[in-house]
């Protein structure tokens, strides 16, 4: 099972996680379905733990996790 799939199936509150090249830089870019900043902080510690945790060979990004914002849509 891929890194992401672990992921959605260990965290319920995940909306979308994608893999982002962005300027030379691999981001693992999770929304949560959060809109406070502490349960975005509170979740992210978890997931960075999480993902340390685990064995994967997808370890080489940049961890950004985001709200869902107001106008979030699924993708």
């Amino acid at each position: 099972m891929n890194l992401t799939q672990r992921l959605k199936d260990e965290f319920n509150d995940i909306l979308s996680i994608n893999f982002v090249l962005e300027d030379g830089l691999n981001y693992l870019r999770i929304v949560t379905n959060y809109n406070s900043l502490d349960q975005v902080e509170e979740i992210s510690v978890k997931i960075s733990e999480f993902i340390d945790k685990i064995e994967s060979s997808e370890k080489n990004f940049i961890l950004e996790v985001l709200s869902r914002g107001q106008d979030y849509q699924d993708e």
